[in-house]
Parts: C-alpha cells; structure tokens; sequence
C-alpha cells in the first residue's frame, strides 16, 4: 500500500513538472527526444542538422585531396554530390532528405546567388538525384516534419552563413507541392503548428533572433502550406489580394499593406484550431 502512495506521489510531482514546461523550455529540451521514424530509422538531435541513423556521407567533399583530385569545374561538382542507385533506393527518407542538403554542391547556388527565395531553390531541387527520389516518396512530407522539427535553430542562427543557407533550402521543400501533395491535413497541421511556435519564440523571449526577412519568409512558409491545403480564408485573400499574395509567397517583404504578415499569422493560428 505504501508503495503505491510512493508511485503515486511521483506520477504527480512528474505531471506537475511537464504541465509547467513553457513551449521556450520544451524547444531546448528537445534534444532528449529522438524520433523513432520507422522500425529502422532513427532521427535524433545533432549539432546544427539531426542526425539520421542511415545518414549518407560523402566519399568526396570540399577541403580534401579527393576534392583537389576529381573536381575541377562546376559539372563537376554536381557529380560528385549524386548519391548510388543502390543508395537511392535503399535510404531512408529522412536519410534522402539530410543526404540532399549536405550534398557538396547544395551551396553552390547560395555562392552564385544573394536570392534564396523559394522559386529560385525549386531549379535548384533539379540538380541533384536524390531530391528527384525524394519528390517520388510517399512519406515525403512526413519524413520532412520529423527531420525539421529535430533542427538545432540556435546553432544555425548563431553559427556561419552557410550553414543558415542550407536551412533555407530545407525549408523551401516546405514549398514544394510534390512535398505537400502527400501531406495530409493533420500533418499539415502540425507543420503549421511547429513553424508558427518557432515564430513566437523570436517574437517573445531571448533564445533565439532572427531577422525580419526571415521571419517573413517563415510566414511565406505559413502561406504555401495552407494555401495547398485549400484553407478558405487564406484562398479568399488569394482572390482578393493577388499583388500582395505573390508577395508573401516568395517571401518577400514589402507588401503594400504592412498589417498584411499580422493577418496571415492569425490565419495560421485559426488554421492549426480548426
């Protein structure tokens, strides 16, 4: 009897610290929660990107002899950054997914270019195989969520450039229809939901600051996910707004009505209730 008022006492003193978690505490405490994806995937918190239990690595990449030896032009570094058939089709999805942003030549367009908007990083997409398999999965935008969710934004965001560059061409996949297409409305969601805590977190305490071209571009992720869902009151402004529509959805910042990022907030938060 005694035992069970000692386990009870603890189950209450263990509800009672989870019910007081902030959603700030929850973001930082996030490491202590791997993701089983599958039966034989693993995903779990890594030092800027997760890491994937079938992660790919490279045989050749940036600063080494092998990279001296067998790159010399740009064609050629596309080739390079091409993954195995046998890899291609074995790989997990999470794996295919870290396998693109980490490829040598993903930065390659943020070398070449100061525009990182989403339409730009779609022609980018086609250069490699393994986001050509990615676009052919069925648990594409599920393996997406789950791999975003475990990325470290204080790394990132406090680290180099490139590493921010990368982040934004994982995002944009969050803009592709062939990644959306096979999401469904809960998972669609959960994705809302996730991007707009990130959004409340820079808006309301000191973890983390980003600019404000990133946050708008966080909410022109908002707007491609729920558009694509069919979300009435976001296809209603679409109809009715077209010039500041494209705007928001290529993540530009200058629309002609500045209370127009603020509403397309409160569409999400409706969004994520309904």
């Amino acid at each position: 009897m005694k035992t069970n008022k000692w386990i009870l006492l603890l189950l209450l003193v263990f509800c009672s610290c989870a019910n007081n978690q902030t959603p700030e505490n929850e973001w930082l405490e996030k490491e202590h929660n791997p993701v089983q994806y599958n039966e034989c995937t693993t995903i779990s918190y890594g030092e800027c990107f997760p890491e994937v239990s079938d992660k790919y690595v490279y045989s050749v990449v940036p600063g080494t002899e092998e990279w001296e030896q067998f790159v010399k032009t740009i064609e050629d570094t596309y080739k390079v950054s091409q993954l195995p058939n046998d890899v291609l089709r074995s790989i997990s999805t999470p794996g295919l997914i870290d396998a693109l942003i980490h490829a040598p030549a993903f930065l390659g367009f943020f070398i070449y270019s100061v525009d990182v908007k989403q339409y730009n990083w779609h022609s980018q997409y086609g250069w490699f195989n393994s986001a050509g398999e990615l676009f052919q999965r069925e648990d594409a935008g599920n393996a997406l969520l789950a791999y975003y969710k475990l990325v470290n934004f204080d790394c990132i965001f406090n680290g180099i450039a490139e590493e921010k560059a990368r982040l934004v061409g994982l995002e944009c996949l969050f803009s592709k229809h062939e990644i959306l297409d096979k999401m469904n409305h809960e998972k669609k969601k959960e994705a809302v939901a996730f991007i707009l805590q990130f959004y409340n977190i820079n808006n309301n305490s000191e973890h983390l600051r980003i600019s404000k071209s990133d946050v708008h571009f966080l909410i022109s992720l908002l707007v491609h996910i729920m558009f694509v869902d069919h979300y009435e009151p976001i296809v209603q402004f679409a109809k009715e707004h077209i010039d500041d529509f494209t705007y928001i959805r290529e993540g530009f910042f200058s629309p002609s009505d500045p209370n127009v990022w603020d509403i397309m907030v409160s569409f999400a938060k409706n969004f994520i209730k309904e």
